[in-house]
Protein backbone atom coordinates (compact mmCIF):
# COMPACT_ATOMS: atom_id res chain seq x y z
CA UNK A 1 0.00 0.00 0.00
CA UNK A 2 0.84 3.57 -0.51
CA UNK A 3 1.72 6.44 2.19
CA UNK A 4 -2.09 7.38 1.96
CA UNK A 5 -3.75 4.20 2.68
CA UNK A 6 -1.39 3.65 5.38
CA UNK A 7 -2.10 6.99 6.92
CA UNK A 8 -6.12 6.62 6.64
CA UNK A 9 -6.03 2.84 8.23
CA UNK A 10 -4.13 4.35 10.86
CA UNK A 11 -4.73 7.78 11.67
CA UNK A 12 -1.27 9.08 11.57
CA UNK A 13 -0.20 11.76 9.00
CA UNK A 14 2.96 11.22 6.97
CA UNK A 15 5.50 13.21 9.46
CA UNK A 16 4.60 11.02 11.82
CA UNK A 17 5.17 8.02 10.26
CA UNK A 18 8.32 9.12 9.01
CA UNK A 19 9.38 9.60 12.68
CA UNK A 20 8.73 6.56 13.49
CA UNK A 21 10.66 5.33 10.63
CA UNK A 22 13.49 7.01 11.36
CA UNK A 23 13.11 5.92 15.33
CA UNK A 24 13.37 2.49 14.16
CA UNK A 25 9.96 1.68 15.36
CA UNK A 26 8.72 0.89 11.96
CA UNK A 27 10.50 -1.09 9.49
CA UNK A 28 11.82 0.37 5.85
CA UNK A 29 9.16 -0.05 3.40
CA UNK A 30 9.85 -1.71 0.22
CA UNK A 31 11.60 0.44 -2.24
CA UNK A 32 10.73 -0.51 -5.87
CA UNK A 33 12.20 2.44 -6.82
CA UNK A 34 13.93 5.38 -5.80
CA UNK A 35 11.08 7.22 -5.12
CA UNK A 36 8.77 4.96 -4.42
CA UNK A 37 7.88 3.15 -1.32
CA UNK A 38 5.39 0.08 -0.28
CA UNK A 39 4.27 -0.85 3.27
CA UNK A 40 2.07 -3.49 4.23
CA UNK A 41 -0.08 -5.23 7.33
CA UNK A 42 2.79 -5.16 9.54
CA UNK A 43 3.15 -1.15 9.56
CA UNK A 44 -0.73 -0.94 9.79
CA UNK A 45 -0.36 -3.16 12.86
CA UNK A 46 2.85 -1.69 14.60
CA UNK A 47 1.45 2.10 14.08
CA UNK A 48 -2.05 0.69 15.44
CA UNK A 49 -0.16 -0.56 18.52
CA UNK A 50 2.04 2.42 19.15
CA UNK A 51 -1.33 4.62 19.14
CA UNK A 52 -3.11 2.48 21.82
CA UNK A 53 0.15 2.17 23.76
CA UNK A 54 0.52 5.59 23.51
CA UNK A 55 -2.52 6.78 24.30
CA UNK A 56 -4.47 3.79 26.52
CA UNK A 57 -1.62 2.61 28.28
CA UNK A 58 0.46 5.80 28.48
CA UNK A 59 4.04 4.30 28.35
CA UNK A 60 6.80 6.37 26.60
CA UNK A 61 8.12 5.95 23.81
CA UNK A 62 11.25 4.64 24.39
CA UNK A 63 9.45 1.88 26.11
CA UNK A 64 7.00 1.27 23.34
CA UNK A 65 10.37 0.91 21.36
CA UNK A 66 11.73 -1.78 23.52
CA UNK A 67 8.17 -4.01 23.30
CA UNK A 68 8.03 -3.51 19.07
CA UNK A 69 11.68 -4.68 19.16
CA UNK A 70 10.77 -7.96 20.59
CA UNK A 71 6.96 -7.83 19.29
CA UNK A 72 5.90 -8.52 22.93
CA UNK A 73 3.58 -5.52 22.35
CA UNK A 74 1.05 -8.21 20.50
CA UNK A 75 0.66 -10.26 23.48
CA UNK A 76 0.12 -6.44 25.46
CA UNK A 77 -2.32 -5.39 23.47
CA UNK A 78 -4.38 -8.57 23.12
CA UNK A 79 -4.55 -8.91 26.95
CA UNK A 80 -4.44 -5.40 28.10
CA UNK A 81 -2.52 -6.24 31.53
CA UNK A 82 -2.28 -4.14 34.44
CA UNK A 83 -4.91 -1.60 33.28
CA UNK A 84 -4.35 1.11 35.46
CA UNK A 85 -0.79 0.61 36.75
CA UNK A 86 0.51 3.69 35.03
CA UNK A 87 -2.08 5.84 37.70
CA UNK A 88 -1.52 3.41 40.44
CA UNK A 89 2.14 2.79 40.64
CA UNK A 90 3.28 6.74 40.24
CA UNK A 91 0.96 7.20 43.54
CA UNK A 92 2.40 4.25 45.75
CA UNK A 93 6.26 6.00 45.10
CA UNK A 94 5.31 9.70 44.90
CA UNK A 95 3.13 9.08 48.16
CA UNK A 96 -0.17 10.37 48.65
CA UNK A 97 1.06 14.37 48.19
CA UNK A 98 4.34 14.20 46.17
CA UNK A 99 6.70 16.86 46.49
CA UNK A 100 5.27 20.38 44.86
CA UNK A 101 6.29 21.68 41.17
CA UNK A 102 9.45 24.02 41.53
CA UNK A 103 9.95 27.16 39.55
CA UNK A 104 13.39 26.70 37.64
CA UNK A 105 14.60 30.14 38.62
CA UNK A 106 13.89 29.07 42.48
CA UNK A 107 15.73 25.92 41.40
CA UNK A 108 19.04 27.84 40.13
CA UNK A 109 18.80 30.01 42.65
CA UNK A 110 19.31 26.91 45.48
CA UNK A 111 21.36 24.69 43.73
CA UNK A 112 23.72 27.13 41.87
CA UNK A 113 23.24 25.08 38.44
CA UNK A 114 23.33 27.59 35.60
CA UNK A 115 20.28 28.51 33.26
CA UNK A 116 22.26 27.47 30.05
CA UNK A 117 22.94 24.06 32.05
CA UNK A 118 19.32 23.54 32.55
CA UNK A 119 18.18 24.25 29.29
CA UNK A 120 21.38 21.69 27.79
CA UNK A 121 20.10 18.97 30.10
CA UNK A 122 15.97 20.13 29.07
CA UNK A 123 17.44 19.91 25.60
CA UNK A 124 18.96 16.22 25.84
CA UNK A 125 15.90 15.23 27.31
CA UNK A 126 17.20 14.90 31.03
CA UNK A 127 14.56 17.35 32.33
CA UNK A 128 11.12 18.21 31.53
CA UNK A 129 11.06 21.87 32.05
CA UNK A 130 6.89 23.17 31.37
CA UNK A 131 6.33 27.23 30.69
CA UNK A 132 8.82 29.39 29.76
CA UNK A 133 10.67 32.25 31.51
CA UNK A 134 9.28 33.34 34.85
CA UNK A 135 6.45 31.41 34.66
CA UNK A 136 8.92 27.55 33.67
CA UNK A 137 8.73 24.83 36.15
CA UNK A 138 9.98 21.71 36.81
CA UNK A 139 8.72 18.79 38.44
CA UNK A 140 9.36 17.14 42.37
CA UNK A 141 11.69 14.48 40.61
CA UNK A 142 13.21 16.67 38.00
CA UNK A 143 14.14 19.98 40.57
CA UNK A 144 15.97 17.35 42.92
CA UNK A 145 17.90 16.13 39.81
CA UNK A 146 19.28 19.27 39.48
CA UNK A 147 19.72 20.29 43.44
CA UNK A 148 22.24 17.04 43.11
CA UNK A 149 23.72 18.03 39.98
CA UNK A 150 24.41 21.30 42.16
CA UNK A 151 25.88 19.42 45.06
CA UNK A 152 28.07 17.42 42.35
CA UNK A 153 29.53 20.47 41.16
CA UNK A 154 30.45 22.25 44.37
CA UNK A 155 32.28 19.01 45.47
CA UNK A 156 34.24 19.72 42.82
CA UNK A 157 33.17 18.10 40.20
CA UNK A 158 33.87 21.12 37.64
CA UNK A 159 33.29 21.48 33.61
CA UNK A 160 36.63 22.39 33.63
CA UNK A 161 37.71 19.27 35.28
CA UNK A 162 35.76 17.72 32.61
CA UNK A 163 32.22 16.83 34.03
CA UNK A 164 29.85 18.70 31.88
CA UNK A 165 26.40 18.04 31.73
CA UNK A 166 27.50 14.95 29.24
CA UNK A 167 28.31 12.97 32.04
CA UNK A 168 24.46 13.43 33.38
CA UNK A 169 23.15 12.81 30.37
CA UNK A 170 25.16 9.93 30.42
CA UNK A 171 23.56 8.49 33.37
CA UNK A 172 20.20 9.58 32.18
CA UNK A 173 20.42 7.57 29.00
CA UNK A 174 21.57 4.62 31.18
CA UNK A 175 19.09 4.70 33.74
CA UNK A 176 16.07 5.03 30.31
CA UNK A 177 17.81 1.64 28.86
CA UNK A 178 17.99 -0.02 32.12
CA UNK A 179 14.03 0.78 33.30
CA UNK A 180 12.33 0.17 29.46
CA UNK A 181 14.13 -3.39 30.13
CA UNK A 182 12.81 -3.36 33.49
CA UNK A 183 9.44 -2.52 33.00
CA UNK A 184 9.30 -4.81 29.80
CA UNK A 185 9.85 -8.17 32.25
CA UNK A 186 8.00 -6.80 35.18
CA UNK A 187 4.58 -6.50 32.46
CA UNK A 188 5.27 -9.93 31.20
CA UNK A 189 6.23 -11.61 34.54
CA UNK A 190 2.94 -10.01 36.17
CA UNK A 191 0.70 -9.08 33.70
CA UNK A 192 -1.17 -12.70 33.27
CA UNK A 193 -2.31 -13.19 37.01
CA UNK A 194 -1.51 -10.28 39.09
CA UNK A 195 -4.31 -7.56 39.32
CA UNK A 196 -3.16 -3.69 38.96
CA UNK A 197 -3.41 -2.67 42.47
CA UNK A 198 -0.87 -5.53 43.81
CA UNK A 199 1.39 -5.18 41.20
CA UNK A 200 2.21 -1.74 41.58
CA UNK A 201 2.87 -2.46 45.76
CA UNK A 202 5.09 -5.07 44.06
CA UNK A 203 6.89 -2.71 41.40
CA UNK A 204 6.90 -0.21 44.09
CA UNK A 205 9.32 -1.92 46.92
CA UNK A 206 10.86 -3.58 43.53
CA UNK A 207 11.93 0.20 42.57
CA UNK A 208 12.64 0.26 46.75
CA UNK A 209 15.19 -2.99 45.98
CA UNK A 210 16.96 -2.18 42.79
CA UNK A 211 17.90 1.42 43.43
CA UNK A 212 19.52 -0.18 46.76
CA UNK A 213 21.25 -2.82 45.00
CA UNK A 214 22.26 -0.34 42.26
CA UNK A 215 23.53 1.94 44.55
CA UNK A 216 25.88 -1.33 46.25
CA UNK A 217 26.79 -2.61 42.72
CA UNK A 218 28.31 0.53 41.65
CA UNK A 219 30.14 1.41 44.77
CA UNK A 220 31.89 -1.78 44.72
CA UNK A 221 32.37 -1.34 40.82
CA UNK A 222 34.18 2.26 41.89
CA UNK A 223 36.33 0.70 44.64
CA UNK A 224 36.85 -2.44 42.80
CA UNK A 225 38.44 -0.22 39.94
CA UNK A 226 40.52 2.22 41.91
CA UNK A 227 41.83 -0.70 43.46
CA UNK A 228 42.88 -2.67 41.29
CA UNK A 229 42.81 -0.13 38.10
CA UNK A 230 45.99 1.19 40.08
CA UNK A 231 48.15 -1.77 38.94
CA UNK A 232 46.96 -0.63 35.07
CA UNK A 233 47.76 3.61 35.60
Amino acid sequence: MKMKELESRTGFGREAIRFYLREGMLPEPHRPKRNVAHYDEDHVRRLLAIKKLKEERFLPLSVIKSLLETNAYQSLLASQPLAGLEHLLPAIVNGVTAGGDRRVKDVEASSGVSTEEIHALQERGVLQVRGAGGAAWLDFRDAAIVENWGKFRRAGFSTERGYSVERLVEYAEFAQWLAAGEVKQFIAAFGADTDAQSAAEIGARGIELVNELLTLLHTRALIREVTEGTKRW
